[in-house]
């Protein structure tokens, strides 16, 4: 995707985000953005309190279900 689009800029990752994220914030990596797309049970806590920790500019958050996403959020 990074070759298509010309970005250099940017990586992808597709992991368990709980997993991928906790790693990310023991090497002290940061991000500008994170992309999430959640299952319909919402984003589990230790996802939210590891994002926390990193502090990314910016979350874009993919959501199926309105009451996970506004609990998720808060």
């Amino acid at each position: 995707m990074q070759k298509k689009n010309h970005v250099k800029n940017v990586e992808f990752h597709a992991a368990y985000a709980a997993d991928y994220l906790s790693q990310a914030a023991k090497k002290g990596n940061s991000a500008d953005i994170i992309v999430l797309d959640s299952i319909r049970a919402g984003c589990s806590e230790k996802v939210i309190d590891v994002i926390s920790e990193i502090k990314p500019k910016k979350i874009v958050y993919i959501s199926c279900n309105v009451s996970t996403l506004a609990r998720d959020i808060e």
